[in-house]
């Protein structure tokens, strides 16, 4: 079969994905529109192999459909046997270094000690906080409601002599 390698490791991961989840029905479809699969429908073998493994055309205008029936097994075998291992990666824990890397020293600079210094009376200080509201929460709830010593007045803006205060201004005092 004419299919390149990154065609291979694309239909690889498609069943894949269908053998991880074989009832979730966006991994038994694919958009023929998709630009990635594009190119491998495009290839002949690549088309005659997803028809020859199950992939129906008539099933849902512009998808190919795998139905429920069939499974994905054929042609991950055959990607697998096809596909190209995946490229090595080469990441700066697998490279061997040209240099020793520096060591970190055990002391902090004094503006990492600040800082560490701030960082610890801030927690104190929240600490601190918290529990003051924990206890004043507390003596909000044990405290005990009193009616109100206020009276009613009986009189207000219905005064109109000095007697209804209860002031005589006849009388001698003395």
């Amino acid at each position: 079969m004419d299919i390149p390698g990154n065609a291979w490791q694309v239909l690889k991961k498609y069943a894949e994905n269908i053998q991880k989840d074989p009832t979730n029905p966006k991994y038994r479809k694919i958009r023929l529109a998709n630009a990635r699969f594009a190119a491998i429908w495009n290839l002949e073998d690549a088309r005659a192999l997803l028809l020859s493994t199950g992939w129906q055309t008539d099933i849902e205008d512009g998808f190919i459909v795998l139905p429920s029936e069939y499974n994905a097994e054929g042609l991950l075998e055959m990607a697998t046997e096809n596909a190209p291992p995946p490229p090595t990666v080469v990441t700066p824990s697998t490279q061997t270094p040209t240099k020793p890397a520096p060591k970190k020293t055990a002391a902090p600079n004094d503006a990492q000690q600040q800082a560490l210094l701030k960082m610890k009376k801030d927690r104190e200080e929240m600490a601190r906080i918290k529990a003051q509201i924990a206890a004043d929460r507390a003596q909000v709830a044990t405290r005990r409601l009193q009616a109100s010593h206020a009276q009613e007045r009986q009189f207000g803006n219905r005064i109109t002599r000095y007697g209804d205060i209860g002031v005589d201004l006849n009388a001698k005092s003395g």
